[in-house]
């Protein structure tokens, strides 16, 4: 073994870990040097080890925000980043939406803070001790802060007590050092989602929804165990606020592969606590040029809406346009409109909700009426009369159980 602590030129991934080498190559990791080295010899027994610390820190640690949030701390004052702003920023993501736990007061810290940065504050609840800050740059993007003290009695307590192990880390802002005591980068590198603990999805149901987007978003495999707390789970989705539903719900649609998404939470038994008119459409059968049922046909519209919606973004991607004959006659008869419409869809009825939202889950319930109106002439000929008015009604009736606005409604049932 040749311990060292000059770290490679490896992923920020390991920040804060001892890793194992074997020609470069990680073969093991853990929080102290011996740890590392019996993971590593547990698997290689024989080969020559080089064992390193990773002592980088993460850019972010070094970025002007975090900079003046040290400046203007009080001198004895701990303050950790924690939850999915480190994930992001250990993925290289841009982040604006942080988290923030202390050991107490952090109402009181955060009133402090607002009045040092000129930002706003809102005291989000005060019986848990969780405040926020908005901060609004010159150029008009907003950096969202949230702080709330530890759930528990540590910073371990905290983290333990999270949804995802990935989500499960945390950065002292006074050292940049990384504090991963439940293995997500591990978890990270290996691009699988685990939950912290057998009672997360119990303490928390709305997590088997946040589980299924993320895995789409971060193209993550779901730990085997978490998927049977997240099933096990389900029936607590009924206890849920419309709000929390309906936010998870519209990021799934209108994040990547919304498809996939949609049939995860098939298979968990998700939807008839949330959209329970979905179940009718399927096995239901169409006429030609249909090949599909109404169900598989609706998940495919999906999919394809987020290709086109892809070729037609604002930042043009020559390969995905030339990818086929289709792809390249979309680009050339709708491609210069595609300002318009990445201006068009990214434009808010609601604060939090881009139209590209409203979009995917029209595109969802477009034929959710189907099954209703389904007859069959003697030709054999399917048909679906007045399925698009009808289902209009459906849709607005789902979106005032989700909670969304007058303006959202008045435009799902235009769509």
């Amino acid at each position: 073994m040749s311990p060292s602590c000059e770290p490679p030129d490896l992923p920020a991934a390991y920040a804060g870990r001892w890793v194992a080498l074997v020609r470069g190559q990680v073969v093991a990791q853990g929080e102290t040097r011996e740890a590392a080295f019996l993971a590593a010899r547990a698997v290689r027994p024989k080969e020559p080890l080089d064992v390193v610390y990773m002592s980088e820190t993460l850019a972010i640690f070094h970025s002007p925000l975090m900079l003046l949030l040290r400046q203007q701390l009080p001198a004895d004052q701990v303050l950790y980043l924690v939850g999915g702003a480190v994930r992001d920023a250990i993925l290289g993501r841009e982040v604006h939406d942080l988290d923030f736990a202390v050991p107490q007061n952090a109402l009181k810290l955060a009133k402090t803070l607002a009045d040092k940065l000129s930002a706003a504050f809102y005291p989000l609840d005060v019986e848990n001790d969780t405040a926020r800050l908005v901060i609004i740059h010159s150029d008009g993007h907003r950096d969202i802060l949230d702080f709330a003290g530890f759930r528990g009695g540590s910073l371990e307590d905290d983290l333990r007590g999270r949804d995802f192990t990935l989500n499960a880390i945390a950065l002292d802002l006074r050292s940049g050092e990384i504090r991963d005591p439940l293995g997500g980068l591990v978890d990270l590198r290996a691009k699988r989602l685990r939950a912290c603990s057998e009672t997360s999805m119990r303490d928390d149901p709305v997590r088997i929804l946040r589980a299924v987007r993320q895995a789409a978003s971060y193209s993550l495999s779901i730990d085997k165990t978490t998927r049977e707390w997240m099933k096990a789970a389900v029936p607590g989705l009924d206890n849920v606020s419309a709000e929390r539903s309906r936010d998870e719900i519209l990021k799934i649609l209108a994040g990547p592969r919304p498809d996939t998404a949609l049939r995860a939470l098939d298979l968990l038994g998700v939807l008839p606590h949330i959209l329970p008119e979905l179940a009718a459409m399927k096995g239901v059968t169409q006429s030609p040029p249909h090949v599909q049922d109404v169900w598989s046909h609706s998940l495919s519209v999906l999919r394809h809406l987020e290709d086109i919606l892809d070729l037609l973004a604002p930042q043009y991607n020559e390969q995905k346009s030339n990818a086929d004959l289709y792809n390249g006659l979309l680009v050339l008869k709708l491609g210069r409109y595609r300002a318009q419409l990445g201006e068009h869809l990214a434009k808010k009825l609601n604060t939090d909700r881009p139209l590209r939202a409203l979009l995917f889950v029209a595109a969802l319930y477009h034929d959710a009426e189907k099954p209703s109106t389904r007859t069959v002439e003697e030709s054999g000929r399917i048909r679906f009369f007045t399925h698009e008015d009808k289902g209009a009604q459906t849709v607005l009736h789902r979106a005032i159980a989700l909670r969304l606005s007058n303006d959202e409604m008045d435009r799902l049932k235009l769509i």
